[in-house]
């Protein structure tokens, strides 16, 4: 018998040999001419000449030989369906796609996004492609529109192929929203997009011309039969992204020859599976081992292949072991992530069924460790077989070999390389490790088959990514350190980045990570680098515990904290002791249950953790947050010192520029400074018919309420015939906000939000009467837009009703406005509002209170007119549930539940019973006079003009039930408000949204944003507002927006923008500052005419226009020491003379920059160091 050593050795020393052996294993219709083509080092060619095809070697072969036996067992406990399908009917399947994929004019070499959840039609979408030479660039379903949007432009596809939903957990993923939104971002825009219906997200959006229906085209196809394209064995088969660096995916090129030879040789060596057996990998389509390991490598083998839409504990932590006993699965493939999961859950669900079919288990995905390597294989008495291999390799680089010869399994290792690998370990300096050294991982090429042939469009970056670890030799980088024991056994010990370095000691993540979960209470855990003044780095650890009740009481975990802590001393020596360990229920993960590592790092050095469209729970990083904030003083990427602040940075990655500052804090606060978290918030809402406060309680991210007051100031009946707001009214208002004002006493400015809606959006006198209010209240008040009302309308709404995963329809009658909202959880996505309320409707179709039936049909017509202009929309988009969020709504549906005039008793408002209330109304002539059980008071002046507006809402959108749901404005208020404080700012949101909308370089807005900062510190007497800083990043982020209209007086066209524009979280007086600031950044001062003569605004000014010009230059060369100043009359600028001399240009610019202040009697003196003279 061969052992390893013997199969290896001779896989390295006789290639060509080994590798003709290996690729008898496919079904060639040409022979190849040459083994390798390796005449351009690092490329590789695999058996040229060759000709062959990765679905006749997965399908049709077997279907012409065992056409009934199994190939596809489709299982998703999401939808409780499953489904078998033999060779032949898969056979049959992929022929229908494939007619479908011709029929839309993809050809060879075109290629085919696929953006799908596990469901078999993605089977039959991948095998398709392949079949007729298509190139499918699969992207897994959990990536928001953002990562989408980068995919698709640089694959091009002609055709994206993707479903209305998937489903995760029992929650819907939208994913035709998200691909809508990646398309609408994508500066490439496909063809077609083929649907696959599950009827799960039942509203979701058609695009007339472009979006075609899977089942429609299908049933035109039921007879096709579609011959599959013979490939040259090097041309590409698929695209699969993984991350980079630069923060642009690589698109790893795969090619088709090779790839099968690898993947059937690993069925037959690794593996252990042949024809008539079971295949379960627990993966996903959109990662790469989804690829080989359920589409690809088992159908190759002849292999039932199990597709598994759901999660390891729905509906029980059983699941996987009653697949494995229902289908007789021979070998599965899962991940260290999962078995973790498993570790926490009662062994007993694993012993419930028969495991006896069940060969070996492999693992892959993250290193294994040894506890959980050891606790699985005692549990499952299975072998349990670790793997290592990336996506770039396609296939295992290091895995027992079973099929070859049955090696003793080391807990913690995947064994040893691969037949085809020549993986060695290097030190840093290019020479090879002894035994037990770490160093970093690397294979010696030529890369054997299935592994990437290059980055699809990109060989330069093939080469500079994996080829340029040393100058000599060349080999594959895998960026893993690792280490060799004496018998040949490679363990790995993490990413090179992920290292620690402790006093010029370096350890790895892993190695500290290990060595914490020696500890019996310790289920899981995760190591990342803090930034310590002493030794330059320290471990911070995020540990999850087995028995929650170990760390019930701060005193208990403290107490665990320290036996870990010595655990760690024991196992590796004080220098790995962890800084701190918290405890945390869960840790951020990706969907294929990878750890998101760089998330917690960033987190730990206050960094903005980005988009992280796969993440599984993105709850565990809010909890590790909160967690940060409350335990620990605030850390920094780096900070330096501006008189007697500390100005905290940010360096953006890749960059060696420190970027956007994150706090300004006085030097003397910096050793024990805690971030200010509000306990206790108040929103203020000053509606066109009520004024409404509610103050609530802050707890993690849920809002408790604690107070709330309402006052019916019906200020929209105060608006005069020219628009102006009339005494009474103004008094009434005041009056209430005195009283608010008192019960709000004590609480922070930041802490509290005060709104005004459509009346003072349409007051003329409301500038006036806007310093009285805010004077009465003791707080801001901003003027909010109609659209800007309905997406806090909407958060409001959605935090007070039950998740849920379909589309809702928030309709909220005001005194003065009408919005609609329709949204998915907590994000609107279409918002509209209407000038009609139930104050302005009250006064104008019943001004005396009295209701007859022409007046209300005279008034619905004028409304059902209003709602016609958005209708269309709203119903091409559709819904699944309608709630009302108003009083009105509130008031209708109270009447209706309490009087029993909804049909059966139901609860909300109906149609039917709408119909009734209003026949009521004009029986009785009066809202007054109703003889109806639960209408208030304070309701019945406005109830005739609402209940017109709700009918005309109901007929003119086919609506035939309503719900309520009591949050609102207010709510949504205090929400965004928690937003602000937890880092979720919606204005930052809207600001990165414009940006990319109108193309700003990102780079120079940088530069910009972090100089203007630097110079606001510098000016400020001691720490700048925080409002000032927000304000002046926002508009060095957004000074160029105008450049997408026309470079001339762009700065003009950027303030029109940002006046006018739907700026979601912005109030008008926000967008106006924020306009203002933009206008101000370059040309003469005197338009400013109208500014406020306050120092605090000019100095933004100054601040903004002294940046841009600093940077007109718009690269990365360090400014020289430059410092600022304020003087009596304006302020001064000193810098380097030799500097002034190098760059005689800028030196120009600011002389008339001078000039410029001077004009409107300001004074502006630029000096330098030696001559001291005045510009």
């Amino acid at each position: 018998m061969t052992t390893y050593k013997e199969f290896h050795q001779y896989s390295i020393e006789h290639r060509d040999e080994f590798w003709t052996e290996q690729a008898r294993l496919v079904d060639w219709k040409e022979p190849f001419t040459q083994v390798c083509d390796y005449s351009r080092p690092p490329f590789a060619k695999w058996f040229v000449g060759g000709k062959t095809n990765l679905c006749y070697n997965a399908v049709d072969r077997h279907a012409a030989k065992r056409p009934n036996d199994r190939a596809l067992i489709y299982v998703s406990t999401e939808t409780d369906q499953e489904k078998v399908y033999s060779f032949a009917e898969l056979q049959r399947e992929v022929e229908r796609m494939a007619a479908i994929y011709k029929g839309l004019g993809v050809k060879r070499g075109d290629r085919i996004l696929i953006y799908m959840p596990m469901i078999a039609e993605a089977t039959f979408a991948i095998l398709a492609s392949a079949r007729i030479g298509a190139i499918h660039s699969v992207v897994f379903g959990g990536f928001a529109s953002g990562s989408l949007a980068t995919r698709i432009d640089d694959a091009m596809p002609v055709l994206i192929v993707s479903s209305d939903a998937g489903m995760r957990g029992g929650k819907a993923v939208p994913y035709k929203d998200l691909l809508d939104e990646a398309i609408d971002l994508a500066e490439y825009k496909p063809a077609k997009v083929l649907m696959v219906d599950r009827g799960i997200d039942k509203g979701f959006n058609k695009v007339e011309g472009r979006d075609v229906d899977y089942a429609t085209l299908r049933a035109q196809h039921m007879d096709a039969q579609v011959p599959c394209e013979w490939m040259e064995s090097s041309e590409p088969s698929y695209i699969l992204y993984t991350s980079g660096t630069t923060g642009k995916p690589k698109g790893v090129q795969r090619d088709t020859g090779g790839y099968a030879v690898a993947l059937a040789s690993s069925m037959k060596h690794i593996y252990c599976g042949g024809e008539g057996e079971t295949y379960f990998s627990t993966s996903d389509i959109g990662w790469v081992v989804g690829h080989s390991y359920i589409i690809y490598g088992p159908l190759i083998a002849g292999m039932a292949t199990v597709m598994y839409e759901g999660t390891p504990l729905r509906p029980d932590p059983g699941i996987w072991w009653q697949i494995v006993e229902k289908y007789k699965v021979n070998v599965m493939f899962s991940a260290p992530t999962a078995a973790r999961v498993l570790k926490k859950q009662d062994p007993a669900y694993m012993h419930k069924y028969d495991l006896s079919s069940l060969k070996h288990i492999f693992m892959a995905g993250e290193p294994l460790d040894e506890t959980t390597h050891e606790w699985f294989m005692k549990e499952l008495q299975k072998p349990v077989i670790d793997n290592y291999w990336q996506t770039e390799t396609g296939w295992p680089m290091l895995a027992a070999l079973p099929g070859v010869e049955k090696t003793r399994i080391k807990l913690g290792s995947p064994s040893f390389p691969v037949y085809g690998y020549d993986l060695r370990i290097f030190r840093e300096d290019g020479s090879e490790c002894e035994a037990n050294e770490k160093g970093i991982a690397a294979v010696v090429p030529p890369l054997p088959p299935g592994c990437l042939s290059t980055v699809w469009g990109q060989d330069d970056r093939f080469v500079s990514t994996y080829f340029t670890l040393f100058k000599e030799p060349l080999v594959y980088s895998s960026f893993d350190w690792a280490i060799r024991d004496d018998e040949g056994y490679f363990t790995i010990l993490g990413r090179t980045d992920d290292v620690i370095n402790v006093a010029g000691h370096r350890l790895g993540t892993r190695e500290i990570e290990e060595a914490i979960q020696i500890h019996s209470a310790i289920a899981e855990v995760a190591v990342v680098g803090v930034e310590d003044k002493l030794k330059g780095q320290m471990p911070l650890a995020f540990a999850v515990v087995k028995d929650p009740a170990r760390v019930a009481t701060p005193e208990l975990a403290k107490a665990l904290e320290k036996e870990v802590m010595a655990t760690v001393d024991g196992s590796l020596g004080a220098i790995a002791r962890p800084a701190r360990v918290h405890f945390v229920t869960g840790l951020p993960k990706t969907r294929s249950g990878k750890m998101l590592r760089r998330s917690l790092q960033a987190l730990a050095e206050g960094r903005d953790v980005g988009d992280l469209p796969t993440i599984e729970d993105a709850s565990t990083l809010e909890q590790i947050k909160r967690v940060l904030e409350l335990t620990q003083p605030l850390r920094a990427v780096h900070h330096t010192r501006q008189g007697n602040l500390a100005v905290f940075l940010s360096r953006r990655s890749g960059s060696g520029r420190w970027g956007r500052v994150l706090e300004c804090l006085p030097d003397k606060e910096l050793d024990d400074c805690e971030r200010m978290i509000y306990e206790t918030v108040a929103a203020v809402d000053m509606g066109s018919n009520s004024f409404r406060l509610q103050v609530g309680r802050v707890v993690d991210d849920q809002i408790y309420p604690l107070d709330s007051l309402k006052e019916p100031v019906r200020l929209a009946s105060g608006l005069t015939a020219d628009k102006r707001l009339d005494l009474d009214s103004q008094g009434r208002a005041l009056e209430t906000l005195r009283c608010f004002g008192e019960r709000l006493r004590g609480l922070d400015q930041g802490a509290v939000r005060a709104v005004a809606t459509n009346t003072l959006r349409v007051a003329k006198n409301a500038a006036e009467f806007l310093p009285l209010a805010e004077e009465a209240l003791g707080f801001p008040i901003e003027i909010i837009a109609g659209r800007e009302e309905a997406r806090l309308i909407y958060l409001g709404a959605s935090h007070s009703l039950p998740a849920a995963a379909h589309r809702r329809l928030v309709v909220d009658i005001g005194g003065g406005s009408t919005e609609f909202i329709i949204g998915k959880r907590h994000r609107p996505q279409l918002m509209e509002s209407l000038y009609m309320g139930c104050v302005s409707y009250t006064l104008r179709f019943f001004p005396d209170g009295k209701v007859d039936r022409k007046r209300l049909r005279a008034a619905k017509v004028s409304a059902a007119k209003e709602v016609e202009l958005i209708s269309h929309d709203y119903k091409r988009i559709g819904w699944k549930e309608a709630v009302g969020s108003s009083g009105t709504a509130r008031a209708i549906a109270d009447v209706l539940e309490l009087n029993q005039l909804n049909p059966g008793g139901r609860f909300g408002i109906t149609r039917e019973g709408l119909d009734t209330f209003c026949d009521l109304l004009v029986d009785a002539g009066s809202a007054e006079a109703l003889d109806l059980q639960g209408i208030k008071a304070d309701r019945m002046p406005v109830l005739a003009g609402g209940t017109a507006i709700m009918s005309a809402v109901f007929a003119e959108l086919g609506i035939e039930t309503m719900s309520y749901a009591d949050g609102a404005l207010r709510l949504g208020v205090l929400y965004d408000l928690l937003g602000r404080y937890h880092h979720h700012d919606m204005r930052d949101s809207t600001v990165k949204q414009f940006r990319r909308r109108y193309q700003v370089e990102v780079d120079q807005s940088e530069r910009v944003e972090a100089t203007a900062h630097s110079a606001l510190i510098q000016l400020a007497e001691g720490t700048p507002a925080t409002a000032d800083l927000q304000f002046l990043s926002w508009a060095a982020r957004l000074h160029e927006i105008g450049i997408s209209v026309a470079h001339s007086a762009y700065h003009k066209h950027g303030a029109y923008i940002l006046t006018y524009a739907d700026m979601p979280g912005f109030s008008k007086r926000d967008q106006a500052r924020l306009a203002m600031l933009v206008l101000a950044h370059r040309g003469t001062l005197d338009k400013l005419g109208a500014l406020p003569a306050v120092d605090s605004v000019w100095r933004l000014v100054f601040c903004l226009r002294l940046a841009v010009l600093l940077h007109r230059t718009r690269d990365d060369r360090a400014l020289p020491a430059w410092r600022v100043r304020a003087t009596t009359g304006g302020y001064q600028l000193v810098l380097p003379a030799g500097w002034l001399k190098e760059n005689p240009w800028t030196a120009a610019a600011l002389s008339e920059e001078a000039a410029v202040w001077r004009e409107i009697g300001r004074d502006y003196a630029v000096k330098s160091r030696t001559a001291r003279r005045s510009a």
